[in-house]
């Protein structure tokens, strides 16, 4: 508790150096030490790490989000603590304005009615009961050492702090001198006025109650941080909906993008007015023309090329089957080059046709020919077709009467090159497998072979790849392309391929699609039932 001395309006004079200021308190010295310093250094330190670890976990529309709550918290929290300690201190400087001034009507009355130090005690007791008292205040008046109290259990000279009784001495020079102090009494705030006066030696005191701007404060400090957080949720919602909005265009851009991906080069972002944003989607459309266009050069290119290999190819061809129908007449060594040169012109009419049919994808100019066919009988015939020899199929539950709708074409394409696959770099094929998966059938061609090591088995889906066995191969004649056109053709049917270890023996891979398109056909009822739904058997 503090004490504050003062004298009447006009003849008021500032407070002594030496004397306590108003307020509630002692001065205290803020002044930081070192040990301070360095622990905020390591605060600051440690805020920033926890910053940089919530950027790297939480999404750009996230952070966005809570930019908006975060900020409204925060300035609102300023405001809401610097209106509570301007509320407060502004209330206060007028509530003791106004007890300071009620104080001095008092204490004139006093000197009026009391008249002078030789007063009778009934006449000092009859002026504090005619005090005005309107706003519940308690006085109290003390001559030489006696006091008067109308209400003594409420206000008598115990409940004076001594400091103000020592703050009213030293100022006693200035004849009206006032002192104020805030106080408890019983639990409730008090605010106690002393007025020297000694010209009829008497000193007068009165106690005014705050209670009621205590209550007003108490409402205040509750009601200002429920607003705050009712904005901050208010603002959090509205986050939440400027996010999204603010990152829509992301998602085109993102979607997009992925479509490009997906080798649909014709994908283009819509035009928009917006300044920020269409400088972003001219150069993204411009970006994927310019793509497009160059993707186009290269498969005509391509195109082209092969076409103009393929007439010099037939003729070679033609060639060599003119010298091989003439091999008794040559030489060891001749029949041998001769041999050398047919198996070249073999490879590279396969790489041509390979090629064309690459060029037809990247064009775009394919299209699925879709037929049902009875998948058991056709993947026993392709297998040994291709194989030059009878193969294993292992089938589901009913797999005999199972129809596929594919691209018949195709499906016979993927599964020869993936058994060409397994005769040249799998000891052969070992067993062909047909699987009810969700939404489809899984078709695997599996091998005896060493198998493919794991960083490879994505890798030798690309064009020209052939991976590391295949690279240690003198005799390999394969285009590097075969693995490639497996996995356009699986994509064009809308499934995906993918490579694994072998499911029976040691050693050995699986190569192995999903076709999304299911049927059974029932040969008693001649009823077809559509089996898109059907689950893995195995």
């Amino acid at each position: 508790m503090t004490t504050r001395a003062g004298t009447p309006p006009g003849g008021e004079t500032a407070a002594r150096p030496g004397e306590p200021a108003a307020g509630d308190g002692a001065p205290r010295d803020d002044a930081p030490t070192e040990g301070a310093a360095g622990t905020r250094a390591g605060a600051e330190t440690s805020t920033r790490g926890r910053s940089g670890l919530l950027r790297r976990r939480l999404s750009l529309r996230t952070r966005l989000a809570l930019l908006f709550p975060l900020a409204t918290l925060a300035l609102t929290s300023v405001l809401v603590f610097g209106t509570m300690v301007t509320l407060r201190a502004t209330e206060l400087a007028d509530r003791e304005a106004d007890a300071k001034a009620h104080a001095y009507r008092n204490a004139g009355l006093v000197i009026v009615r009391v008249g002078g130090p030789t007063a009778q005690a009934a006449a000092i007791g009859a002026a504090a009961d005619e005090l005005e008292r309107e706003g519940g205040e308690e006085v109290l008046i003390e001559v030489k050492g006696k006091e008067y109290s109308p209400n003594p259990s409420r206000f008598n000279a115990d409940d004076v702090p001594l400091a103000m009784r020592q703050s009213l001495q030293r100022a006693s020079v200035v004849p009206g001198t006032a002192a104020i102090q805030r106080v408890e009494l019983g639990g409730d705030p008090f605010l106690i006025v002393g007025v020297d006066l000694p010209s009829i030696n008497t000193t007068y005191f009165e106690l005014t109650p705050l209670a009621d701007l205590q209550r007003t404060l108490d409402s205040m400090a509750l009601a200002l941080p429920g607003a705050t957080a009712v904005i901050t949720i208010l603002a959090a919602l509205l986050g939440r909906w400027f996010a999204r909005a603010a990152l829509a265009p992301l998602g085109d851009i993102r979607r997009a993008a992925a479509a490009v991906a997906a080798q649909r080069l014709d994908t283009r972002l819509p035009a928009t007015t917006d300044p920020e944003l269409s400088a972003i989607v001219d150069a993204f459309n411009d970006m994927v023309a310019a793509l497009q266009e160059r993707i186009a050069r290269d498969v005509r290119f391509a195109s082209d090329v092969s076409h103009e290999l393929r007439s010099p190819l037939m003729t070679l061809s033609a060639s060599v089957d003119v010298l091989q129908r003439r091999r008794d007449e040559l030489g060891d060594r001749a029949a041998a080059a001769l041999d050398l040169l047919a198996a070249d012109v073999d490879r590279f009419q396969s790489l041509v046709a390979d090629l064309l049919e690459i060029s037809r994808f990247d064009s775009g100019a394919q299209q699925l020919e879709i037929e049902e066919v009875l998948a058991a009988d056709f993947l026993a015939a392709v297998a040994r077709q291709s194989a030059g020899r009878a193969v294993e199929v292992r089938l589901p539950s009913g797999g005999d009467r199972l129809i596929i709708n594919v691209d018949k074409r195709r499906v016979v394409q993927m599964l020869s090159n993936l058994i060409e696959n397994a005769a040249k770099y799998g000891d052969g094929v070992r067993m062909v497998t047909l699987d009810l998966v969700d939404g489809g059938v899984e078709i695997g061609v599996e091998d005896g072979g060493p198998g493919v090591p794991e960083a490879e088995r994505e890798l030798i889906f690309d064009r020209f790849a052939r991976g590391a066995s295949a690279g240690r191969r003198g005799s390999d004649t394969g285009t590097g392309l075969g693995l490639s056109l497996v996995a356009e053709h699986v994509r064009l049917h809308g499934g995906r391929i993918w490579c694994e270890a072998a499911t029976t023996g040691d050693t050995g891979a699986r190569f192995a699609f999903f076709l999304p398109t299911v049927v059974d056909y029932d040969l008693e009822s001649n009823e077809v039932i559509d089996m898109s739904a059907a689950t893995s058997a195995r």
